[in-house]
């Protein structure tokens, strides 16, 4: 869970482990925006003027997940429209070939389904299957790609929050056997 902070009535702070969410209220509408700081006190800080940019309609991204949900694109959709933007701006040529190919490794399990839909034990149950058939360090690269790829998405406001447990807590067993060789 992540740990929520409240400021002087503009917003709140939300604390996601080495990121931060400032969250603001404005004539029933949520906006949310990611932002990489040390310590809480630096992202309320910052909290003010994000409120002002959300008053003056700057912020176009407003988090209303349930209509959001609705037209959600499905995760192939979601991971050609990702690597488009994203990985093609400042990615080397290697970097992109790898999330890109971890990202349609996942795309065969989870494929069909729309992004808000997935959740922990999907992606879970994909994990123990790349697991099964790869290294560790293919595993991680795969963990690697598809978090940066969620955490996109809730940046956009696609999804209301990332379904990626942490690595540790997805408790994979050891590689296959035919990995070990």
């Amino acid at each position: 869970m992540s740990k929520q902070r409240k400021s002087r009535g503009v917003g709140f702070v939300r604390d996601r482990g080495n990121s931060r969410q400032l969250v603001v209220k404005i004539n029933g509408r949520q906006y949310v925006k990611s932002v990489r700081t040390d310590t809480l006190k630096e992202a309320q800080k910052m909290l003010p003027a994000f409120y002002v940019e959300a008053e003056n309609g700057a912020v176009d991204v407003a988090k209303v997940a349930k209509a959001k949900a609705k037209e959600a694109p499905t995760f192939t959709i979601a991971v050609a429209d990702f690597i488009q933007r994203e990985l093609s701006q400042d990615k080397r040529d290697p970097t992109r070939q790898a999330y890109t190919n971890s990202l349609n490794r996942v795309g065969r399990t989870l494929g069909s389904f729309k992004v808000s839909a997935i959740d922990k034990n999907m992606i879970r149950d994909c994990f123990l299957i790349i697991n099964r058939e790869s290294t560790i360090s293919t595993t991680k690269l795969v963990f690697t790609a598809l978090g940066l790829f969620f955490r996109n998405l809730v940046d956009r406001g696609v999804i209301e929050a990332s379904p990626v447990l942490t690595l540790k807590r997805l408790r994979l067993p050891p590689p296959g056997k035919q990995t070990l060789r």
